[in-house]
């Protein structure tokens, strides 16, 4: 796992070429023209021609990407848009084809937000045994535990964004902690989902990692919370459109979306100042 983690780019190029090539039976690609992506927490991320070259970071990134690659069978008929095909090569690396697109921009959420709700919807509804996922991750005491922890460290080390006082008030009311928990993606940011080259469609949603029984919010939260109230209100109205699983009031999602970006926001903060460490 760790053969593709120096700090020599140009061997880590060529390695990961020469890797995909015995994977593809060809020839090795021009290092060159291997692109690599060092900005994920948990993974180091190789363009090798039309493959997709994926390296854990660490051990437990490589148990949760083995869980990926089985759930994502499943998830792949489920929510009808382009999701990774990851082959195991060994433990913690995994290579698939590369899925065309570019990260989704605010002006792309009006002529996507239905495309995208309909498939969180259907996501949030798949039994999470049928993926491997124990019910009981994710609970409602468990998320709240999490988020007085993450509210006492902002505390602690005297941070006063708006987010804390969003945070803490969310803490502090049990409406918001009232939800069922449901398969979730769990980090849907703007850099996971794919939208075609003009914006008119979801082209894919990326990095299934941290898929894993949550409040539903959380999949709806990633929008707002790098592109603001707007954008995440449209896909919020959206997922609401979409029936049963969105039908616990408009008002009360939206609240707890609300809560959801603040607590990201947060994580953020505390990560860039050193004062939390892990994802």
């Amino acid at each position: 796992m760790n053969e593709l983690l120096g700090n020599d780019v140009e061997w880590v190029r060529r390695r990961a070429a020469e890797i995909v090539a015995g994977r593809d039976g060809g020839a090795a690609a021009d290092p060159r023209t291997v692109m690599v992506d060092d900005s994920g927490w948990d993974f180091r991320i190789f363009r090798v021609g039309c493959w997709c070259l994926r390296v854990a970071r660490r051990p437990e990134a490589a148990a949760r990407m083995a869980r990926e690659a089985a759930a994502l069978a499943v998830v792949r008929t489920a929510v009808h848009v382009p999701v990774p095909t990851p082959y195991e090569l060994a433990p913690g690396i995994t290579v698939g084809p590369w899925l065309e697109g570019r990260p989704l921009r605010a002006e792309d959420v009006p002529a996507v937000a239905d495309e995208l709700a309909r498939a969180l919807h259907a996501l949030h509804v798949v039994p999470p045994h049928v993926v491997g996922i124990e019910a009981g991750e994710g609970t409602q005491g468990a998320s709240w535990q999490r988020a007085l922890e993450i509210l006492d460290t902002a505390r602690r080390h005297g941070l006063r964004s708006p987010d804390v006082a969003v945070l803490a008030a969310g803490a502090a009311d049990p409406v918001l902690w009232h939800y069922q928990p449901c398969l979730t993606h769990a980090d849907l940011t703007p850099n996971h989902i794919l939208v075609s080259e003009g914006g008119t469609s979801v082209a894919g949603l990326l990095d299934w990692s941290d898929l894993r029984m949550d409040d539903p919010a959380v999949d709806l939260a990633g929008v707002g919370c790098d592109m603001g109230e707007e954008p995440g209100d449209l896909l919020i109205a959206a997922y609401v459109r979409q029936g049963p699983q969105g039908a616990v009031g408009e008002g009360t999602l939206r609240r707890r979306v609300r809560l959801r970006e603040a607590w990201g926001r947060l994580v953020e903060e505390l990560h860039e100042a050193g004062f939390l460490s892990g994802p």
